[in-house]
């Protein structure tokens, strides 16, 4: 028999396998037949992401806009590249449109949500465009006052939408 035991934020291997093994043990009390062993056959990290980082915060600003209100913010058990990236210093978001079953028969997904994240996910795109032509502006700008307001310009957008540094 094999199970699948997924990792939460704040969990390691050694800590799920030792909680398999209480398992285990605790049967092997209620019945001295009983044999089993666990051991890990793949692991992965666990993926998590502040709700104050700047991805998340650029892609809550868009959806909020896009969707006229706040999109809910939650964990969850399925495993993704997220968590490859994240550890690998790639600042990482995990959104998407509304559906269940994935990678299962019954698998399914709302057309029109679809359409609402594909909606969502370029206006995060312009908003880091707009940062960077701002940026690209300050850097071409030959003169001190030019330089400082297409500077003053990029951080006002960052501000909005990721807020002040002392935030």
């Amino acid at each position: 028999l094999q199970i699948e035991r997924r990792t939460i934020p704040g969990e390691t291997e050694a800590s799920a396998m030792s909680e398999i093994e209480a398992i285990l043990a605790a049967l092997l009390r209620e019945d001295p037949d009983f044999e089993a062993e666990a051991r890990a056959f793949f692991v992965r990290e666990p993926f998590e992401v502040a709700p104050t980082a700047g991805i998340v915060r650029a892609l809550a600003d868009a959806a909020t806009d896009v969707l006229g209100g706040a999109p809910a913010m939650f964990g969850d058990t399925p495993w993704m590249d997220s968590a490859l990236l994240a550890a690998a210093g790639t600042e990482t978001v995990v959104f998407g449109p509304t559906g269940a079953g994935a990678h299962s028969a019954e698998e399914w997904v709302d057309l029109e949500s679809v359409y609402r994240t594909a909606e969502v996910l370029a206006a995060t795109a312009r908003h880091e465009e707009r940062v960077g032509q701002w940026l690209t502006r300050a850097a071409e700008a030959h003169d001190a006052p030019k330089r400082a307001k297409a500077l003053v310009r990029a951080a006002q957008v960052l501000e909005r939408s990721l807020g002040r540094p002392d935030d």
